[in-house]
């Protein structure tokens, strides 16, 4: 979220204290209201004040007698301008964090206070300078941000530097944070969050609608799904006790207070203290049958929208029949390997589960599809509602229409008949050794929140920078769209890029800048090494013909440079000029930073961290099971990227991990050992320069040109096998 002065009210601010008592914390109110008041000049904001005793009226000009807007508390509210010095709109709890809990800046440069004296603005900080220490971040167990000004969670690109994996403890109270949902994204960032301190805040209300309300009801808040102790005093959601009524803001529109409790208690199923009042076993299950009873009211075709822990209760408590077909059709009909029967409901399936739809995923689907016996099904679980293909990004970012080629979508994986599914927009939150956790319930096809699975392929492959793979939180195709096409707009207004990383992904983007560009744009490349790619291990003959070609479009190929990095982000830059660390520098106003590929593990060593190398890849075996000393998790397997069976993590060695896991997985559900081995291969690559251009070595050794790596690869990137790939319904 972000707030800027053309925010339309409501929306939260902070007046600072005077001079004379800046001591006192800030005063917090919502702007109700934004335009001309009587026949003064010039604009007012009307705002609410928490503390009511800052107000002189309830919303009425005390000259013209005009109501201008409503308010909670009676005469809580005066009339300020916008203008005024002291006051704030705040800032993201991204920015927050690091005014608290990071180190100041290289260049000299400090993040805003919260509590800037300057006039109504957003204040952003220029993200590239921020030095991240996010070492002593994975320290953090308990967050303080009280009195912080946080108003909301900033942007796509704010949040990716939010790494608390350990923090069990958070507090925003007294902020201006708008909405609950607002904070479900802060609190989605934290993993391990267990106590979430919201004191003093206003929020908008979660509005329960019934059958007859023409407004859907507010998602669930997934960020608090884990949550087992909140507290919301002074924020004026009351909870009263028994015979007590209050007139707090109710958090529930419409609904009885201690209903309204019943129902926070019913959705969050890990909460045991609510208010500083523990949750007992009883009245847990009064909330459980309450929730069940008001989603009854509900059609049940919208039911599980509106409430997503519907068919998980009423399994529970005995409301719905045992599980039945999801589809009335039936698959295949022929005996298995295993002597199955196939003619089986999708309830009575077995489930490959696949976490991942990058390269490595989408190739282990495939050959699994080919040999899976009919007795079990692939189950797909993606965060994303599309597929990413990164062989193309490069280009997709640089030349506009190039972004459509990239994605994929999941609904055409498997054909329409077929008894596979995949899961999108469903984030596995835990792995357990026979099932896994979402934060999705897809009750038309039988899932609950637990997912089992006979065998499990782990394919979350790698986190890299931006276009390489999508951001982290944008997940869906109008974000990554939107996303593409502002990084193609900001490098067409770039004057000097500087691209850092002379591997592939360094060589492939400057080159593709420069052929799309032909010589308007000045593009370093800085390479820690004499030659690009040379510490690849390519051949010499190779590396020669791809700084040959770089030349000729007018790169400035700059070796033996080492550029400090440590903060920076890829995109726009104030123009400055960079120590190349050589005896040399580049001016550069837009940066790429093309190193730093790291293994998406999160889900895994949360589980098992044992069976990670010293560079958190996951350890396999030969057939590609997952290596323990004891044999314990034989049934997974880890294909891609995120698996140490190649150093080199290149796509084509990749694509033949699919085969091997898919004759495994057939060999086990037969009763038999897993024999099928995989060994990396020797160094192929092709080296796209732009549609026209690179160089390749492929089998045995052979090198080429231009018109080798046009013929295998830069002209279409491969996206006619992806487009192909994704083209089954």
């Amino acid at each position: 979220m972000s707030i800027t002065n053309s925010t339309p009210p409501p929306f939260r601010i902070s007046v600072a204290p005077t001079t004379s008592n800046s001591s006192s914390s800030p005063s917090l109110g919502t702007v109700r209201f934004h335009g001309r008041v009587g026949a003064t000049s010039g604009e007012w904001y009307g705002v609410e004040w928490d503390d009511p005793a800052r107000g002189k009226h309830s919303g009425v000009h005390h000259e013209s007698g005009q109501k201008y807007f409503d308010v909670r508390l009676r005469d809580s509210a005066t009339f300020i301008r916008p203008t005024l010095k002291t006051l704030s709109i705040g800032t993201s709890f991204p920015s927050a964090l690091r005014d608290k809990y990071s180190r100041s800046t290289s260049s000299g440069q400090t993040t805003a206070h919260p509590h800037s004296h300057s006039k109504l603005k957003l204040e952003m900080t220029d993200l590239s300078l921020i030095e991240k220490n996010l070492e002593d971040w994975t320290k953090l167990r308990e967050v303080g941000l009280e009195w912080a000004s946080v108003n909301g969670e900033g942007t796509e690109l704010e949040l990716e530097e939010v790494k608390l994996p350990n923090v069990h403890t958070l507090n925003l109270s007294y902020n201006l944070l708008p909405s609950l949902a607002s904070v479900s994204t802060i609190a989605s960032r934290l993993p391990a969050l267990r106590t979430l301190i919201l004191n003093g805040n206003r929020f908008v209300l979660l509005a329960l609608a019934d059958a007859a309300a023409a407004a859907p009801p507010p998602p669930f808040l997934p960020g608090f799904r884990s949550l087992t102790t909140l507290h919301l005093n002074s924020t004026l959601v009351e909870w009263p006790t028994d015979g007590e009524k209050k007139d707090g803001e109710r958090l529930f529109a419409g609904m009885d207070m201690r209903d309204a409790r019943l129902l926070v208690i019913a959705r969050i199923s890990s909460l045991r203290v609510l208010e500083g009042t523990a949750i007992t076993k009883q009245e847990r299950e009064d909330a459980e049958r309450f929730y069940l009873h008001e989603a009854e009211k509900v059609a049940e075709g919208s039911r599980e929208d509106k409430f997503p822990r519907w068919r998980t209760l009423a399994e529970k408590y005995g409301r719905l029949p045992p599980r039945t077909v999801a589809t009335d059709k039936t698959v295949g009909g022929k005996e298995d390997v295993a002597g199955v029967s196939s003619q089986m409901s999708p309830a009575e399936l077995k489930n490959v589960v696949v976490i991942g739809l990058g390269l490595g995923g989408t190739n282990a689907i495939e050959a699994i599809e080919k040999t899976l016996p009919a007795s079990h099904r692939i189950v797909v679980i993606t965060e994303n509602e599309f597929a990413y293909f990164p062989l193309a990004s490069i280009r997709a970012a640089t030349v506009p229409g190039w972004e459509e080629k990239i994605l994929g979508d999941p609904k055409t994986l498997f054909a329409k008949s077929s008894r596979h599914v995949v899961l999108a927009r469903t984030k596995v939150v835990e792995l357990r050794l026979r099932s896994v956790i979402v934060d999705t319930v897809h009750s038309f096809i039988g899932f609950t929140e637990e997912l089992c699975f006979d065998y499990l392929v782990y394919a979350t492959g790698s986190i890299y920078n931006f276009p390489f793979r999508p951001c982290e939180h944008t997940k869906s195709r109008d974000e990554i769209l939107k996303l593409l096409r502002s990084f193609q707009s900001q490098l067409k207004a770039a004057n000097s890029i500087l691209v850092v990383g002379g591997g592939a992904s360094g060589v492939e983007f400057a080159g593709e800048i420069a052929a799309e560009y032909k010589g308007s744009k000045k593009v370093t490349l800085a390479h820690t090494a004499k030659l690009p790619l040379i510490t690849g291990g390519w051949k010499a003959d190779v590396t020669k013909k791809v700084k040959k070609q770089l030349l000729e479009l007018g790169v400035v190929v700059e070796a033996n440079a080492l550029v400090d990095t440590k903060g920076l982000h890829t995109g726009p830059v104030e123009n400055q000029r960079f120590d190349l660390g050589n005896g040399r520098s580049a001016q550069a106003d837009f940066l790429i930073l093309a190193h730093g590929l790291k293994p998406r593990n999160e889900l895994i060593k949360a589980f098992h961290s044992e069976v990670l190398d010293v560079e958190g890849f996951v350890n396999v075996k030969p057939t590609l099971q997952v290596a323990t000393k004891d044999g314990s998790l034989n049934h997974w397997f880890a294909v891609g990227d995120i698996n140490n069976a190649d150093p080199t993590k290149q796509a084509v060695w990749a694509d033949l991990h699919g085969p091997v896991v898919a004759a495994n997985i057939t060999s086990l559900i037969a009763r038999r050992p897993a024999s099928k081995t995989y060994t990396s291969g020797t160094r192929l690559g092709v080296f796209a320069l732009g549609p026209k251009g690179g160089a390749a070595q492929i089998y045995f050794g052979v090198t080429g040109g231009k018109w080798l790596a046009t013929m295998i690869k830069s002209k279409k990137l491969f996206t006619d096998e992806f487009e192909h790939n994704w083209g089954k319904q």
